[in-house]
């Protein structure tokens, strides 16, 4: 040994083996192919609802005079792959000048499979004369926290779990 040299030797790794390359990439390409998938799955399985206000009749001196009758149908539509299961769903009717709250009409424990639909009828008698009414739609689902929207009559909204 020469004066000043160092007696600790440099350890190099030999380089990764054919084999050990190859099982490296394999199970690099099985991570990314199974993310993937979980990822489809969770996409494909989404709980999907169009909500729509349909068949509005607002009718002047119904039940009787000086007063308005507003009937209207909720329907509910499954329109994703999962099943939609709902605490209550709220529709609120009000004028949608001043914002009075007209009505509201509530209903609990839904539950639609794919492709299900639910029609709820409902009625309800205001004091005074009114010609116009707008909505708001409140759901209440068990697996998200709620959702609200505006909903015209015959123009259906899209809620996403």
């Amino acid at each position: 040994m020469q004066p000043g040299a160092s007696t600790t030797a440099t350890r190099t790794r030999p380089p990764a083996s054919r084999r050990q390359r190859r099982l490296l990439v394999v199970a690099v390409a099985a991570v990314v192919i199974l993310s993937v998938a979980a990822v489809a799955i969770v996409l494909l399985q989404r709980q999907m609802l169009e909500i729509e206000a349909t068949d509005l009749v607002v009718t002047s001196d119904a039940p009787q005079v000086g007063m308005t009758q507003l009937h209207v149908s909720l329907v509910l539509r499954n329109v994703g792959s999962a099943r939609v299961h709902l605490q209550w769903v709220t529709l609120f009717a009000n004028d949608p000048r001043n914002g009075t709250l007209f009505d509201t009409f509530t209903h609990d424990d839904i539950q639609l499979e794919p492709g299900g639909t639910r029609t709820f009828s409902d009625v309800t008698n205001i004091t005074g004369y009114w010609s116009g009414v707008a909505f708001t739609i409140k759901v209440f689902p068990f697996s998200s926290p709620g959702w609200d929207s505006p909903i015209v009559p015959d123009q259906p909204v899209t809620w996403t779990a």
